[in-house]
């Protein structure tokens, strides 16, 4: 975990120095919902769980772009069973490149791809 987030920032920081050089760059703070597929993951820590992303974006030439995005979810829960208090954090790291297409001055539609890496880890007590 703590190797994904060192990374992150220091993308962040080639990010942020390309903010000042580029207007079409952006830094992105949002929340998201994460909604597991897994039936046990639902019984231990509910049916949702709220995310908090952080996305880098920035254009290099024309219409291709570069983005990073760190996504990270920290929930408790109770085993089955025992009913024991348990705890469970996912970050991920996604880092892509992009293209843009402006259909109309309002409006841009855009293709990304690239992979995505994280560690789970859960903790009982």
């Amino acid at each position: 975990m703590k190797t994904v987030l060192r990374t992150f920032s220091a993308l962040l920081l080639l990010n942020v120095g390309m903010l000042f050089g580029n207007p079409e760059s952006f830094i992105e703070v949002r929340g998201a919902a994460f909604l597991p597929s897994s039936t046990l993951f639902k019984d231990i820590y509910g049916n949702t769980g709220g995310c908090i992303q952080l996305e880098a974006d920035t254009s290099f030439y024309g219409r291709w772009g570069l983005w990073s995005n760190l996504d990270w979810l920290s929930k408790k829960g109770r085993s089955i069973g025992f009913s024991d208090s348990t705890h469970v954090s996912l970050a991920t790291l996604a880092l892509g490149v992009k293209y843009s297409y402006t259909l109309c001055p309002r409006y841009t539609l855009y293709l990304g791809l690239g992979p995505t890496i994280g560690p789970a880890g859960a903790r009982g007590r």
